[in-house]
């Protein structure tokens, strides 16, 4: 399926939707092409609240880089850390994912930006 964004402003409003339900999807559209994955109060407070293992939170909050340009960079970091290699419940690469995508979101509102 071919990815959509919304378009709008005070008058007007323009919504698709694409073929995933998922909470990681949802975030990803409300980034609206914002590739920035932040970790800091925000995106830990969200991991808690999603019982992500305080053993991940505490590898992600220990390691100095906490800006990342875009999902790559992202990915490539949690390689490093090796929270990739995890089989555990709820899947820490999704939660954590989640929880810098809501940091993003959150900060650039905190900033007027969105």
């Amino acid at each position: 399926m071919r990815e959509r964004r919304v378009i709008g402003n005070d008058q007007f409003a323009w919504f698709s939707t694409t073929g995933s339900k998922s909470r990681l999807n949802f975030l990803e559209r409300l980034a609206t092409g914002d590739t920035t994955h932040l970790i800091n109060d925000a995106a830990v407070a969200y991991m808690r609240a999603r019982n992500l293992s305080q053993t991940v939170i505490g590898l992600l909050t220990a390691d100095p880089q906490k800006h990342f340009a875009d999902r790559k960079a992202w990915m490539a970091h949690l390689k490093k850390l090796a929270i990739t290699n995890l089989k555990v419940h709820p899947h820490p690469v999704r939660i954590a994912t989640e929880g810098v995508l809501w940091d993003s979101i959150t900060a650039r509102a905190r900033l007027g930006a969105c």
